[in-house]
Parts: structure tokens; C-alpha cells; sequence
């Protein structure tokens, strides 16, 4: 078996490129970490063979450092240690504590569901330990979990760049390396779309150790029992993502909220009040290929990173991420029609669509294609991942939004009309 950890980026490198405060979680962590008492502990998980922990060659994403432990017959573990909060104050410290545990209940949870009831390629975990006294580290010691590791690599090493809006970069040999990576993507979608729950949030435990649905980890929202109660939640934190700008930009803030008001006006008209009450699908969070190992044809043969996992409103789930689908308008005003905006990725990731699904789970009996091609999921889940990310961006999402509103006239004109409708219920008298 090859080292997975050989395909991870130079850490030097890595490092160099990063903004100084987080570089430095990653290196703090590193530098404070306990090898020879972890090594220890991975030997006790294995039989008591020997491991070696590569210290040197490691990886990390947003609230985890990656290590790999390597046995004599060069079988491998991975072992996922929580950083530190970027805040240093007990508060914000320990509210990253109780964020992590959350995160990573959540994960074991998923994992063990998905592994039960699909064929998804899943790591299996081998322990999860929480800093508390019992953490064979230390009592202070940070939070790990350790996990099966699977031997893949990314599209990126294929010749494949999502980041491109045709991801083949004109090379017409790399389009059947991505037809199957869209279409093992499908068929991933398609399983997933089985696994149902009467609520909408992430998974937590109850007082008898059983996995349940408790608030969603992203935002700390709910459970709840209907999409109109998730999506009314949601619009008011992007509310507050705009009343919170700290452009120091009053008539940024003003766009920012007209954004926020836009998204609120477009997204609550079109849930389909026949699945509005669910049950409501698993969808994995965090999408993209970092998280997605592949073989050299683009067979997908590992999906990682489970801890953002929950279950969410139909319209959520029908986008996986943003590499299968595009913006619905030209925000870009290049003058093209929409056939000629959407890049190949989408038609061929709707195309699998079609070819996997034999049957809708939906309970409006729409198939998982057409709600993936629908304005009701590009708003609820394409766009929103960018209100979030963007900060509730004017140019292009308020652009977006604003056009499939069809309000008429441009942006500004309806911006306008909004600054003088809310002065106008400010001031009634004038």
C-alpha cells in the first residue's frame, strides 16, 4: 500500500501561503502535540503493532490536523487532532471545545449510518476522544479521532480543475475521467437521498447512547420539522451576516441587507409544500474534492470529512456542492443565454442524475434531476452557499437573486426602491 500521506501537499509550502493567525493553530498544535503518548495509544488499538506517526508530513482543513500512522505491513490510520480556537479568551475557547465534540459525535454518527445503509466508500473510525480527564493524552490534551485510512487521490492530480468552468481544460481526453467522476457522484447522491429522517439537523446522542437528530452544527439551528421553519431561520442569519458588515461602509451594509432581503423574497415562495414537512434526506456539507478520493479513471473511492453532515430540506440536498452546478444568470454580463453560461460539469452531473435514479424519493415525486436543474435549489442551496461565504455579496449574488426575481429595470434601480420603502415604514408621517 502507497503512504497516503505522500500525495499531501508540502507543508512548507502550505504554510508559506497561509495568513499568519492560522498558520500558526496549525504549527502550535504541532509543536504541543504528545507523539510518543499518542503512538502509544495507537498501539494499544492495533494489537499492540508497532505504528510509526509521520511527524513531518501532514495535512489540515478547517478545524482538524491530519496525521498518518503507518504499521509494519504498511497498512495506515489516520489520526485527526481538533486545533485550537483562533480566540484566546476562556469564552471563545470553550465554546470551540464543545463545537469540536459536537462536530466529531456527528461525524462517528454519520459515518456508522452511511456505512449501514449504502455502498459509499466511507472511513471506518477506530476511536474518538474529546478533551476531558479521560483523554489518553491528558486532561488538557486536544481532541483526536483515528480512523481507517483509504488510498486514493484527488481529480486535481488527474488533470481535472473544478476551479475552471470547464474542468477538462480543453483537453477532450480528461472528459471521460470526468464523466465518471459525475457519474459515481450520482449514484453517491442517489444513496444518500434514501437515508431520511423526520427532522431537519445534525446528529447528536440521547440519554440511552442512540444517535438522534438534534440542532444542525452549521449556525446552531434547530431541529426542525418543516423546511419553511429551516429556510425562515437561515434568512435570518443572513440578516444578521449583513447588519454585522464591518466595511466601515454604511451604504455597503444597506446593500448587504437588500441581498439578505432578496434571498428571504426568493427562497420561501418555492418549497414545495408536499415535501415542506419531509422526511428530509442526509447530505454530506462539505462536497468538494478535497473531501472526495478518486482512483485514475475518476472512480470514486473514498469520501472524507463527514463532520459537517445533517439532514436538510430537499432543495438543500439537491445541489452537492458547488462543483456540479453554476450560476443560474449572467452575473458576469457576458451576454450569454443560459445554456451557454452553465459549464459542462452540470449538464453532465444532471445527465447521471437521470441515469442512476429509478425512482423519486421525494414526496412530491420530483426526480432528483429536475430539482437539482430547479431555481428553488440553486437559491436555497447554490446561492446560499455564497451568502454565507461572500457575506451576502451585492455584485454577484444580489445580481443573481435580484434577476430571478425579475423585478425589472438593473440592481441599483431595485436597491433604491428598497432604501425608499424602508424610510418610507420608518417615517410613515412623511
Amino acid at each position: 500500500m502507497v503512504l497516503i500521506s505522500r500525495g499531501w501537499p508540502d507543508v512548507t509550502a502550505a504554510l508559506a501561503n497561509m495568513e499568519p493567525e492560522y498558520s500558526q493553530r496549525i504549527t502550535d498544535l504541532t509543536a504541543s502535540l504528545d507523539f510518543n503518548r499518542l503512538t502509544v495509544h495507537i498501539n494499544t488499538l492495533h494489537d499492540w503493532s508497532p505504528c510509526r506517526i509521520i511527524e513531518d508530513r501532514y495535512t489540515w482543513g478547517q478545524s482538524f490536523v491530519v496525521f498518518e500512522a503507518v504499521f509494519p505491513d504498511m497498512s495506515s490510520w489516520v489520526i485527526r487532532v481538533g486545533m485550537s480556537s483562533l480566540l484566546s479568551d476562556p469564552e471563545s475557547r470553550s465554546a470551540h471545545e464543545v463545537l469540536l465534540r459536537k462536530k466529531m459525535l456527528n461525524e462517528a454518527a454519520a459515518l456508522e449510518i452511511v456505512r449501514e445503509r449504502t455502498a459509499i466508500p466511507v472511513p471506518h473510525i477506530i476511536a474518538i476522544h474529546t478533551t476531558s480527564s479521560i483523554n489518553p493524552l491528558g486532561p488538557e490534551a486536544p481532541a483526536f479521532m483515528v480512523l481507517t485510512s483509504i488510498e486514493g487521490t484527488h481529480m486535481t492530480t488527474l488533470g481535472i480543475d473544478m476551479s475552471n468552468p470547464d474542468p477538462t481544460c480543453g483537453d477532450e481526453t480528461k472528459l471521460p475521467i470526468l464523466t465518471k467522476y459525475f457519474y459515481d457522484l450520482a449514484d453517491v447522491h442517489v444513496q444518500l437521498s434514501g437515508i431520511t429522517y423526520p427532522l431537519i439537523g445534525s446528529f447528536t446522542i440521547d440519554a440511552f447512547r442512540e444517535n438522534i437528530i438534534g440542532p444542525s452544527i452549521e449556525h446552531a439551528m434547530g431541529p426542525f420539522s418543516s423546511s419553511t421553519a429551516y429556510f425562515h431561520v437561515l434568512a435570518d442569519h443572513f440578516d444578521h451576516i449583513a447588519s454585522a458588515d464591518s466595511s466601515h461602509s454604511e451604504v455597503n451594509r444597506l446593500k448587504k441587507q437588500f441581498v439578505a432581503f432578496m434571498w428571504r423574497s426568493a427562497i420561501l415562495p418555492l418549497v414545495d409544500t408536499c415535501d415542506n414537512h419531509g422526511p428530509f434526506p442526509l447530505r454530506h456539507g462539505d462536497f468538494h474534492v478535497d473531501n472526495i478520493l478518486v482512483d485514475s479513471t475518476g472512480h470514486i473511492v473514498g469520501l472524507l470529512d463527514w463532520d459537517c453532515a445533517a439532514t436538510v430540506p430537499w432543495e438543500v440536498f439537491a445541489v452537492p456542492g458547488v462543483d456540479t452546478s453554476a450560476f443560474f444568470v449572467d452575473v458576469f454580463e457576458t451576454g450569454k443565454a443560459k445554456t451557454d453560461i452553465f459549464p459542462p460539469r452540470h449538464a453532465i452531473f444532471n445527465r447521471a442524475l437521470k441515469a442512476r435514479q429509478t425512482s423519486s424519493p421525494l414526496p412530491s415525486g420530483k426526480s432528483l434531476a429536475e430539482l437539482h436543474d430547479s431555481t428553488a435549489a440553486h437559491i436555497g442551496a447554490y446561492l446560499a452557499l455564497f451568502m454565507t461565504s461572500m457575506e451576502c455579496d451585492y455584485r454577484f449574488v444580489g445580481r443573481s437573486l435580484y434577476n430571478l426575481l425579475g423585478w425589472g429595470g438593473n440592481i441599483d434601480e431595485g436597491f433604491t426602491k428598497f432604501l425608499t420603502t424602508r424610510v418610507s415604514s420608518l417615517l410613515p408621517g412623511l
